[in-house]
Formats: C-alpha cells, structure tokens, sequence
C-alpha cells in the first residue's frame, strides 16, 4: 500500500512540476512580448518626438533623406514609381543620356521590401512616406535587435546556448 502511495506522489509531484514549467513558460512568453513591444515602440517615440521638434514632414518642412544627406535616392525612387506605374522595363532605364543598368539601381538604392510600400501611395506623398518609413525601420531595428538578445540559440558544433556578453556596470 505504501508503495502505490509513493507511486501516486510521484506522478503528482511531476504533474505539478510540469504545471510549474508552463506557468513560467507563459511568464516568459508575456516578459518577451513586453519586450518586444517596447523595443519598437521606444526608438519610434524617440524619433517621432525629434522628427516633430526638427520639423520633418509629415510634422514641417524638411524630409530625412535630403537632410542626411542621401538626396540621390528620391530619383531613383521616382523612377522607380514612373517604371512600376506606366508599365516600363525594370532592367534598363533611359533616363539619362543613353541610358543605364537600373538592376544596379534596384540592387543597391532600393531593394529594402519596406521601401516598395512607397509605390502604394501617391507620387506627391511620397517624402512623407519616406519618413514614415524611416520611423518603422528604426523601430524594426530596435524590435529585432530584442529579439536577438533575448531569444537563445544554440550554436551547431558545440549546441551550447550563446549570447553578447553581458554588460559590465
């Protein structure tokens, strides 16, 4: 008889630890999403705050792109617009003097997937979408780089768990 009762305080002292093991699970699930969260959401409300007192649009004047000094890329973008709009050729474009390989245009200015947002809204818009973009990407670094940190992986040859080193105060 005591054994059976041994027997039976084992299964529930493992059904309890299992029960254990999820509510921490969850835990963690809900500590990540937090995270997560906050990791986009602080770089977008920082930029949005200095956007506003900079008085780039949507919020004033000025656009990110001509004031960091990247003004090469609303051509291409523009081109790129015209190109997907009227129909043309992607692959070669002859734009400019006898004309040039847009596939390097494409490869290097404009590849980002976030960028073929811009085609959805209007040409007269679209530095305003540039700068709303730049907002989301900045988020999506913050939201990744969480990710990153706070995800474990584990490394083939040797399948430890690896992380950054951690900071030192």
């Amino acid at each position: 008889m005591n054994k059976n009762k041994d027997k039976n305080q084992g299964k529930n002292q493992g059904k309890n630890q299992d029960k254990n093991k999820n509510i921490n699970q969850n835990k963690n699930q809900n500590t990540n999403k937090v995270i997560f969260f906050a990791a986009f959401l602080i770089p977008v409300i920082t930029v949005l705050i200095g956007m506003i007192m900079g008085g780039f649009a949507p919020f004033g004047g000025k656009d990110v792109l001509t004031a960091g000094g990247m003004s090469e890329y609303i051509p291409y973008f523009h081109e790129l617009y015209d190109s997907v709009h009227s129909g043309n050729s992607l692959l070669y474009s002859l734009r400019t003097g006898l004309g040039y390989d847009f596939t390097a245009v494409w490869t290097y200015y404009l590849s980002d997937p976030l960028n073929l947002l811009v085609l959805l809204f209007p040409k007269a818009a679209m530095l305003s979408v540039f700068n709303i973009l730049y907002i989301v990407k900045i988020g999506l670094a913050g939201l990744f780089f969480s990710f990153f940190r706070t995800v474990p992986k584990r490394s083939k040859p040797t399948g430890k768990r690896w992380r950054l080193p951690e900071p030192t105060p």
